[in-house]
């Protein structure tokens, strides 16, 4: 492994919250998730979610950085201390564009 890949991955295993949210009580981040569709002649159609989370003060569990650190809304701990079904149930009411593209696929017959 690349020297910088093994400090970088020792970094997340002893991650504490960077210094410019150690002493402050907002701790609020938003989250985008973008999907863009591109058709052959080049004409594109975006599906874009944006969801608040928090960053937790410390690192939770295993996984990557992202599901040890931030914690989703109504949640109490970040995503890698839920169960895979609670993740699911999350993510199928808020994670949306993923079926708003299926439905204009279909609309638009690919």
């Amino acid at each position: 492994m690349h020297d910088g890949a093994q400090r970088r991955r020792h970094a997340w295993t002893e991650f504490s919250a960077p210094p410019f949210f150690q002493n402050k009580t907002d701790r609020t981040i938003i989250l985008k998730e973008c999907l863009t569709y591109a058709t052959p002649k080049g004409e594109t159609k975006q599906f874009i979610n944006e969801e608040n989370a928090t960053i937790a003060l410390k690192a939770y569990g295993t996984g990557s950085a992202f599901d040890r650190i931030v914690i989703f809304n109504g949640q109490k701990l970040p995503k890698s201390m839920n169960t895979d079904e609670e993740n699911l149930e999350h993510f199928k009411k808020t994670l949306k564009i993923y079926e708003d593209m299926a439905e204009y696929l279909k609309k638009i017959k690919i």
